[in-house]
């Protein structure tokens, strides 16, 4: 109902997407970097993409990634 909805930006909404089609790591922020041979976390905010490490395991990333959304998120930070 249109009661239940909570009022957030469009910056809001798009922090609470789940994972994107293609995505091989199962865990959203998260990309292998070949060159490297590590898993990298990323977060998209403002048009900008922050790097947050390389790492040997994709759920240490993924950690990475979710710390790193609940800051900037808040209440609006998806996991996928």
């Amino acid at each position: 109902r249109f009661e239940n909805l909570r009022p957030a930006t469009q910056s809001q909404n798009l922090a609470n997407t789940g994972l994107k089609n293609g995505n091989r790591s199962g865990f959203k922020g998260v990309n292998w970097d070949g060159r490297r041979k590590k898993w990298i976390a990323r977060l998209g905010h403002r048009k900008k993409n922050r790097y947050l490490g390389g790492f040997d395991d994709p759920a240490e990333a993924h950690a990475a990634y979710l710390a790193a959304a609940r800051e900037v998120f808040g209440e609006f930070a998806c996991g996928g």
